[in-house]
């Protein structure tokens, strides 16, 4: 169990950057949604008799305040992973810190990795276990999100 939680964990450390630019287009994407419209109603005959008010423009608005509230869901959802490893990160030493940048925010491979550490394959995969033990704490909140 505690391998495929550390998969979530890897996938969500590996699309940090991509969390970090689809919050700045959704947050790009509201601040252009709601253009100024000016309201405009027909009026119509109803079935009983009485009259309803039918406008195209609170229909188009409605629709954009759906998609508003979805994306204001995503961005938050975003943020919470973007903090959650901002803050898991925080808590490693230097060294396991610098092995989360190269591994998994610049998708490294193992290999690369070690050796832009300066460390053999078989060190830098004891640093992963390190980190996996850590994070298996500190970011398990990640295994219960799926975006």
């Amino acid at each position: 169990m505690s391998n495929e939680n550390f998969k979530k964990i890897e996938r969500h450390l590996k699309n940090y950057r991509n969390y970090k630019i689809g919050i700045q287009n959704m947050n790009k994407q509201l601040d252009h949604m709601f253009p100024k419209i000016t309201s405009s109603y027909e009026m119509a005959e109803g079935s009983t008799g009485t009259f309803s008010c039918h406008s195209n423009t609170e229909e188009y608005a409605i629709k954009r305040l759906e998609k508003k509230v979805e994306m204001e869901e995503f961005i938050h959802t975003y943020e919470v992973v973007i903090d959650s490893i901002d803050s898991a990160i925080k808590q490693l030493d230097p060294l396991e810190k610098e092995f989360v940048e190269k591994r998994y925010i610049e998708n490294g491979n193992m290999k690369m990795v070690a050796i832009s550490l300066g460390y053999s394959l078989r060190a830098t995969y004891k640093i992963k276990e390190d980190v996996k033990n850590k994070f298996l704490i500190t970011l398990n909140n990640l295994t219960l999100i799926d975006v």
